[in-house]
């Protein structure tokens, strides 16, 4: 078995930067606070880099400490009693197959954390810690199919939770090798070599002949369970060039056949897409009295209300009149509309790409729109409200450039510019890459 991320099991669940790593792994570990079960973070949480994004935590907990401290008596009942007790503590979990959820607030937002309840778990944590370059397109699973793979070739099975084994003739697990990473990979990339070339798929390659790595990571790519960021990428520039207008057998993502208002127009596609529905929302009353499961009500600090299903979220005021509703994210598109107004709220978000526009009840455009574009080193910022329109460069790090209006500082473009033809510039991805989707945001953005 395979770490993968889980779709979102709560309706008001959003990706999180992985600044809040620590913040939402403080939260899990208070609510487990004198139980000596200790929630490990694995995957990219393990090795956490600000300003990247992720749908979701991955964490582990040692069976045999929930085990001991719920006195249970196998793995299944040792789940639900960690789910009920988490419950207990005042945050809402989930539970589906070997995963217990749990809805965790930070500030005014709410993220899904993954618990997993796993034997010899600080040993199982570093087989899911991994050290990914900056730029690389893959990911952790692929590490994980590429080592599988390489130990299959020399006659061994890995298993993520466990480490490494015989293969016996019928390709099943024999006698056990070691859980030991430096051992590991003394045995599957040779003498000499340490946990350090198993950190990622670049250096498990790197540290194998040609001969062996070109044609394990050809194999490697026939998996089902292959997945590259750059496809990903790809589809997500496709995607940019689509709301733009910009036709998608064009040379260039350049504005050269874009509609003069963009803008308009990516709203105008969006709608002819279905993309919202942009239909009235009829409230239900507030609910009173015992909840189903999978519900929950919460006062926020201004004395409104919110109540949380899987139809999505309602807000209402103090004595029970409907405010606002929200609703559940379905690829990367979140429609919230104000229950007092009837102006709808759509907003659109994959990968780099952040779109907001609002709307009047009947659906015409407000003049209102958010578009965001993060480009690694820095976003990108349209915003239009009321005939006032910002666009801005929020850099990351310490570079020069800090959240200027790029329309009012036009010098402040041409430095993005600079910095972006800078050889040392921390890019995202490929240089042609990240030329397409900067020129693609600048359509969009109106400064192409």
């Amino acid at each position: 078995m395979i770490l993968n991320e889980g779709g979102n099991v709560f309706a008001n669940a959003e990706p999180f930067d992985h600044k809040d790593v620590p913040e939402i792994l403080r939260v899990i570990n208070s609510a487990l606070n004198d139980t000596g079960i200790q929630a490990i973070p694995v995957g990219s949480a393990a090795t956490p880099r600000p300003g990247q994004q992720s749908g979701d935590m991955d964490v582990i907990v040692d069976e045999a400490a929930v085990l001991e401290y719920f006195k249970a008596k196998d793995a299944k009942s040792g789940r639900k009693a960690l789910n009920d007790f988490i419950q207990q503590q005042g945050l809402e979990t989930a539970q589906s197959g070997i995963n217990v959820h749990v809805n965790v607030p930070v500030g005014q937002q709410h993220h899904q954390v993954d618990i997993m309840v796993t034997a010899n778990a600080p040993t199982v944590a570093k087989f899911h810690t991994h050290n990914i370059p900056a730029n690389s397109p893959y990911k952790g699973v692929n590490k994980q199919l590429v080592l599988s793979i390489l130990a299959k070739q020399k006659g061994y099975m890995w298993s993520a939770w466990q480490g490494l084994f015989d293969r016996t003739q019928e390709g099943k697990k024999g006698s056990f090798v070691s859980d030991d990473l430096d051992t590991i990979a003394n045995v599957l990339l040779g003498k000499g070599t340490s946990s350090k070339d198993l950190g990622s798929v670049e250096a498990i390659l790197g540290a194998l002949p040609p001969d062996i790595a070109e044609p394990l990571l050809d194999r490697a790519r026939q998996d089902p369970n292959w997945v590259e960021k750059k496809q990903t990428e790809s589809i997500n520039l496709a995607r940019i060039q689509e709301l733009a207008g910009v036709p998608q057998d064009s040379p260039s993502s350049s504005a050269v056949n874009a509609p003069p208002d963009v803008l308009k127009q990516i709203g105008s596609n969006m709608k002819k897409k279905g993309m919202p529905n942009l239909t009235p929302v009829k409230p239900p009353a507030m609910p009173t009295g015992q909840l189903q499961s999978g519900q929950r009500l919460e006062t926020n600090p201004d004395g409104t209300i919110t109540y949380y299903s899987g139809q999505g979220m309602y807000t209402y005021d103090k004595a029970g009149k409907p405010l606002k509703y929200s609703s559940p994210t379905f690829a990367g598109i979140t429609q919230t509309n104000d229950l007092i107004s009837g102006n709808i709220s759509v907003r659109y978000n994959v990968g780099p790409l952040d779109i907001t526009l609002n709307f009047d009840k009947a659906g015409k455009s407000l003049d209102s729109e958010k578009i965001q574009y993060d480009l690694g080193i820095g976003v990108v910022g349209h915003d239009r409200n009321k005939g006032i329109t910002a666009t801005t460069w929020q850099d990351r790090g310490d570079n020069v450039i800090q959240s200027r209006d790029m329309v009012k500082d036009p010098a402040a473009y041409d430095r993005a510019m600079a910095q972006v033809n800078t050889p040392t510039a921390k890019r995202p991805t490929t240089e042609s890459r990240f030329r397409k989707e900067l020129e693609a945001m600048l359509v969009v953005a109106r400064l192409r």
